[in-house]
């Protein structure tokens, strides 16, 4: 919040890259539901929906491995490029993402590229959420924020907004930064990689449903399923440990300590920091 500024339970954050996790929660059941195979190729799906965009290798690649990238590399960070995504002030528009993943110049994007052999290597990648989240608009259409915050709302996540804009009325916190001062109270992210607004509370509950999903194979009655929870928190070190200490899951970070399992994510958008740290299976 900005100086001076009171914050209470009611007050929304922007998540910022802890959008992530809740984007490929999201993705994960609806792909579960829908028996859509996390090996599909990407391309294919992006061909199937109509879309003229195909993934294909950065220019200093000697091979192209765009037809290679399949949904999960897409989640775990081992495919595309933009490190960082960045956003719009909250009086601008942010462009659709059928523009953006053929590159913006204006707001330093550059076009999505695959950047090295899919799968084999940990690169954090921004462009992965964003492909993630223009697939889900080709498939869902002008339903997928309805679809998405009604997921939400399973979870307890009801004072969430997951794609903000001006019509943002509620309890907001303002971003500070003091090296570049935001012009307006917060800046616009897209929504899968970076543009989640919600409160504390609403985090929590997400964290502990997807916890509790993971140590629950046969409680029919979370809104994560056991499956979709074990497949997201099942973690592996493709460089992901050089980065940040942590094993990488699908949209979020494994860590341990003992016999204690930990889920984790940081984030960073223009005003803001974010991290959650979740014990999620532990010696008992």
């Amino acid at each position: 919040k900005k100086r001076g500024e009171v914050v209470d339970e009611k007050t929304l954050f922007q998540a910022a890259s802890l959008s992530k996790s809740i984007g490929t929660t999201f993705c994960l059941e609806y792909f579960r539901k829908n028996n859509i195979s996390l090996e599909v190729k990407v391309n294919d799906l992006l061909k199937e929906h109509g879309s003229s965009f195909r993934l294909k290798s950065s220019n200093d690649l000697d091979q192209n491995y765009g037809d290679q990238v399949r949904l999960n590399h897409l989640m775990s960070h081992t495919a595309l490029n933009l490190h960082y995504v960045n956003g719009v002030e909250s009086d601008e528009c942010l462009p659709p993402l059928k523009e953006l993943v053929f590159g913006n110049e204006s707001l330093g994007y550059q076009p999505v590229a695959v950047i090295s052999k899919p799968g084999e290597s940990f690169n954090y990648s921004g462009a992965g959420f964003i492909v993630l989240q223009y697939l889900m608009e080709l498939i869902l259409g002008d339903d997928l924020e309805k679809e998405i915050l009604g997921f939400c709302k399973k979870l307890g996540m009801e004072n969430t907004i997951f794609f903000p804009n001006l019509k943002v009325t509620k309890n907001h916190a303002s971003g500070h930064l003091e090296s570049n001062p935001i012009k307006g109270d917060f800046k616009i992210f897209p929504a899968f990689a970076a543009g989640v607004m919600c409160t504390t509370n609403a985090m929590h509950n997400y964290l502990i449903q997807l916890g509790e999903s993971y140590k629950s194979p046969q409680n029919n009655a979370l809104a994560i399923s056991h499956d979709v929870a074990v497949e997201q928190l099942y973690g592996v070190d493709f460089g992901s440990i050089d980065f940040m200490s942590a094993m990488m899951g699908q949209g979020i970070f494994i860590i341990e300590a003992g016999d204690n399992k930990f889920m984790l994510h940081q984030g960073a958008n223009d005003g803001f920091r974010a991290i959650f740290l979740h014990c999620f299976d532990f010696w008992n």
